[in-house]
């Protein structure tokens, strides 16, 4: 009779703990790794959605500097001048100058765009394409800077990010513009992101800025040049040395992760290709 209660209370015993791993297998805590990538994709999506419907006024200001960059580049847009690397695209139908320059992003995006390595020229629809990148990345910097909305000439100071002779040299290349303003618009959403402090998103920032070299390496300059910015706009602020160190923090971080991933890799990508 013992035997038999003995056993009886073993596998209740067995049963209870098989259904507690069933609860503990659906519980959040381990849900919450299934569930991490997801919410920190959400958690980007939140932050650079910014032309949604409860901000009109970047709306506004969207449109304002997209207006400008089409009339500042129409010239560009509605003729036909070849500029450099054009001419040998046009010549040889095919990149030029993509692969040596280790832009394998741009490569991909024009594989999967043209669905072969013969490329055309889309222009202006391309340089439409770049202004709105260009008006994109404008409006994001309004956020990195916190700049009143409401007041035009504010506003108004971040033109240049559109329009600028550096630009306009850009937006002569028909067939690389889209590329070069998008690796623009990549560093300066890195910048933003790296503005919130916010572990979640380091990696994610990092992978952005991390692309952005893969599209067109000088728009990495943007990023170093609004990181001053901000820098200076914190001391301005009262904020001492170390503090605004500490505040910028991911900023720095998301430099160094990259280049530890970048150049080891481009080093040896030219070697295997070029070498």
């Amino acid at each position: 009779m013992n035997w038999f209660a003995n056993r009886v209370f073993d596998e209740e015993s067995a049963r209870g703990r098989r259904n507690q791993t069933k609860q503990d297998n659906h519980s959040p805590k381990n849900k919450s790794g299934f569930f991490t990538s997801g919410c920190v994709f959400n958690i980007m999506l939140s932050e650079i959605s910014l032309l949604n419907s409860k901000n009109k006024d970047l709306r506004k200001c969207f449109l304002f500097f997209f207006t400008i960059a089409v009339f500042s580049y129409l010239s560009i847009m509605v003729s036909f001048c070849p500029f450099n690397d054009d001419i040998c695209r046009y010549l040889m139908n095919v990149n030029v100058g993509t692969l040596s320059s280790s832009r394998l992003f741009t490569l991909l995006i024009e594989t999967f765009t043209y669905l072969s390595n013969v490329i055309t020229d889309v222009a202006p629809f391309s340089h439409i394409l770049s202004c709105i990148f260009l008006s994109y990345g404008a409006i994001i910097c309004l956020k990195i800077f916190k700049v009143n909305l409401k007041s035009r000439l504010e506003v108004a100071c971040f033109v240049p990010v559109v329009v600028n002779p550096y630009m306009l040299e850009v937006m002569m290349f028909r067939f690389d513009n889209p590329f070069s303003t998008l690796a623009l618009l990549f560093c300066i959403l890195a910048a933003y992101l790296s503005t919130k402090n916010d572990k979640n998103l380091l990696f994610i920032q990092t992978v952005i800025f991390f692309l952005s070299l893969f599209i067109y390496q000088p728009a990495l300059s943007a990023y170093f040049i609004l990181g001053t910015y901000k820098f200076l706009h914190e001391i301005g602020s009262g904020r001492s040395f170390l503090e605004t160190i500490s505040k910028m923090r991911y900023w720095i971080y998301t430099v160094l992760i990259t280049a530890v991933g970048y150049i080891p890799f481009t080093y040896q990508l030219n070697n295997n290709y070029f070498g």
